[in-house]
């Protein structure tokens, strides 16, 4: 896709957010541990003189999830290109969670490298929003996409397709309100973090594993190929 080096790094572990469908706190626990801003360059610094690397991807579940940090960290990747005298691009591919990002994340974020910004609704529909214990709304999201868009930046949203209890007019609602940001807008198909480990392999395919009471498989594939063709 970027036909250039680019390494990933991982700067924090875990979050401080409770989403019941996310895996972080299977994965990490319950707490959110964050490297000091230090190592994060020194590992940078390794890679760029090691490996000449042009893109930084963090693959953190919650990169920003403290305002404090954010600012240091991107004050810092800035201050590091201009005192080596490199250009780096940054990315978060893994998404970056919105609660505490704001005008001044964004303009840091984007003086710092990031061209492209990535981030989830999980679903437009304030029901759902509060049944999976979301840290942001629907108003936020737009306040953010907006900010990012005017500064020039590429925002991707992401939505969850097949949330058990998720209606199909509230997908289509949700591919409505994403489309009147004209930001791009990418599926991602439900899967059950609680299954048993013999069912991960198809938790984790395209396979639409999860029917539910509201939609069925050719329901979620229809969807879905709204969105994708």
């Amino acid at each position: 896709m970027y036909k250039t080096r680019a390494v990933s790094m991982i700067t924090s572990r875990g979050c401080p957010n409770r989403c019941d469908f996310c895996t972080g706190k299977i994965i990490w626990g319950k707490s959110y541990r964050v490297r000091s801003v230090e190592s994060v360059l020194s590992e940078i610094d390794e890679c760029l003189n090691k490996f000449d690397v042009k893109i930084i991807n963090f693959e953190d579940d919650n990169i920003f999830a403290l305002k404090s940090r954010s600012v240091e960290l991107l004050k810092e990747l800035y201050r590091y290109q201009r005192k080596h005298d490199v250009k780096l691009d940054f990315t978060a591919m893994n998404g970056i969670s919105i609660e505490q990002l704001d005008e001044e994340i964004l303009n840091l974020m984007k003086q710092a490298g990031f061209r492209e910004l990535n981030i989830s609704l999980v679903s437009y529909s304030e029901r759902l929003q509060k049944l999976y214990k979301r840290p942001f709304n629907s108003d936020k999201f737009s306040y953010i996409a907006n900010i990012a868009k005017n500064l020039g930046m590429n925002v991707r949203s992401y939505f969850i397709l097949g949330l058990p209890g998720q209606s199909k007019e509230e997908i289509e609602d949700t591919i409505c309100f994403l489309m009147s940001l004209n930001i791009k807008i990418f599926p991602s198909v439900y899967y059950n973090v609680n299954t048993d480990k013999g069912q991960w392999k198809m938790q984790r395919s395209s396979a639409f594993f999860n029917e539910t009471e509201h939609l069925c498989r050719d329901d979620l594939f229809s969807l879905f190929n709204s969105i994708s063709s």
